[in-house]
């Protein structure tokens, strides 16, 4: 697993149907003043060889529960939440 300490982007293995895959977690920066800080959305690259590639973002609710308002129909909340876990896991 692979980690950009500056950004905290990170890549994550996952297998589905018996086929592995892969994902991408960005978080969302925005500039201040000095630098720049991460807005609470993250970029999700996904790759899977049976569906392809594809990209959306997550974010939290004010009950800290994870969702995506514009994901493809194949992700499902399932899914969603397993990434929230990754991210929970390495910030």
């Amino acid at each position: 697993m692979e980690q950009d300490k500056f950004y905290g982007a990170f890549n994550v293995a996952f297998e589905r149907e018996g086929e592995p895959g892969y994902v991408s977690i960005h978080p969302e920066m925005y500039p201040k003043k000095v630098g720049v800080t991460p807005s609470g959305r993250y970029f999700i690259y996904y790759m899977f060889p049976s569906q392809g590639t594809c990209h959306f973002t997550i974010e939290q609710d004010d009950s800290c529960n994870w969702f995506s308002e514009f994901h493809p129909p194949f992700i499902d909340k399932e899914f969603i939440n397993w990434l929230g876990d990754q991210i929970d896991h390495h910030i």
